[in-house]
C-alpha cells in the first residue's frame, strides 16, 4: 500500500517561511509506523496528514508538502478500492472446477504487459458474502494461489531485472576501467613529455649559464689586466715624480749651502773691511 522507505526518504525544499519540518517529519513517521505495525491507526494517520501544519521560518515548501500529502492520500484511497475489488472477485458463484492458475514460466514478461499511465478508478460495489464458509475458504485458497503465482512472477521478473542490472553494472565498470586505463596512459605520456621538456630546458639553461660564466670570466680577466696596467703606470709615474722631487730637493739644498757659504764669505769680507777702516780712521795711541 505504502512504500515506507520512499516516505522516510522524502525531502522537501526549504523556503524562508514554510511548514514546520519537525511536524511534517513527525506525521510522516507516524504514517510509516502505522503502515508497518498498527494498521488500525492507519486511517487516523492519513487523516492527520489532511490537517494543517504549523508554520515556521525557515520551513518546507508548502506546495511540495501538499502535493506529496495529496499523493499519499490518493495512494491510500486507491489501495482501499483495490481491496474492495479483490474481495468482490472472491465472492462470485463458485463452480466445482477451479480455474487453472498460470505458472510463473507462462506469465507474460514485464515488457509485454500493457503500460497503464494513470490509475483506473474502480467503483466499489457491495459485497455479497455467502453463508457457506467452505465456499469462502475455497475462494480464499484460490486467492492465495493467485497471489503465490503473482509473487513467483514478481520474483522471476526481479531476478531478470537484477541480472540485467548486474550485467549493465559490469559493463559500466569495465568501461570505467578502460577509460581510467586510457586516462592513466595519457597522463603517463604527458608526464614523460613534460619530463623530457624539463630535461631539455635544464640542459639549455646549463649551457647558457656556462657560456655566460665564460664571458664573465673573460671580461673579469680583461678588467684585472687593465687595472694592473693602470696601477703599474700610476706607480711608475709616482716613482718618477718622487725621483724628480728628490733631485730638485737635493739641488735646492746644494744651492742653499752655496748661498750660505757666499753669505759667510761676504760677512767675513765685510768684517775685515770694517776692521781695516777702523784701523785707518783711529790714530795709533802714544806710548
Amino acid at each position: 500500500m505504502f512504500d515506507v522507505e520512499d516516505i522516510r526518504a522524502a525531502s522537501f525544499a526549504l523556503v524562508a517561511e514554510g511548514l514546520s519540518p519537525q511536524e511534517v517529519d513527525t506525521r510522516l513517521e507516524e504514517l510509516c509506523a502505522a503502515a508497518e505495525t498498527d494498521s488500525a491507526h492507519l486511517a487516523g494517520s492519513i487523516a492527520a496528514l489532511e490537517s494543517a501544519f504549523a508554520v515556521s521560518s525557515p520551513g518546507y515548501d508548502p506546495d511540495e508538502v501538499r502535493a506529496y500529502v495529496t499523493k499519499l492520500i490518493a495512494v491510500a484511497q486507491n489501495g482501499a478500492s483495490h481491496v474492495e475489488v479483490e474481495v468482490e472477485a472472491l465472492a462470485p458463484e463458485v463452480s466445482d472446477v477451479e480455474p487453472e492458475l498460470p505458472v510463473a514460466e507462462d506469465l507474460p514478461v514485464a515488457e509485454d504487459l500493457p503500460v497503464v499511465e494513470e490509475p483506473v478508478e474502480v467503483a466499489a460495489t457491495p459485497v455479497v458474502v455467502s453463508q457457506d464458509l467452505s465456499v469462502l475458504g475455497e475462494a480464499i485458497q484460490r486467492a492465495r494461489r493467485t497471489v503465490a503465482g503473482l509473487e513467483a512472477f514478481v520474483e522471476s521478473d526481479l531476478a531478470s531485472m537484477k541480472t540485467a542490472c548486474e550485467e549493465q553494472w559490469a559493463a559500466c565498470q569495465a568501461e570505467c576501467d578502460r577509460a581510467l586505463a586510457a586516462a592513466q596512459a595519457r597522463a603517463e605520456k604527458v608526464l614523460a613529455a613534460a619530463a623530457a621538456d624539463a630535461r631539455r630546458v635544464t640542459k639549455r639553461a646549463e649551457r647558457d649559464n656556462d657560456e655566460r660564466r665564460r664571458v664573465l670570466d673573460t671580461e673579469l680577466l680583461t678588467l684585472r689586466s687593465e687595472a694592473a696596467r693602470q696601477i703599474d703606470e700610476e706607480r711608475a709615474f709616482a716613482e718618477a715624480a718622487m725621483t724628480q722631487l728628490r733631485a730638485e730637493a737635493a739641488q735646492d739644498r746644494a744651492d742653499a749651502r752655496a748661498a750660505m757659504d757666499r753669505a759667510l764669505e761676504m760677512q767675513s769680507s765685510i768684517a775685515a773691511s770694517l776692521e781695516k777702516a777702523r784701523a785707518e780712521l783711529m790714530p795709533p795711541r802714544a806710548a
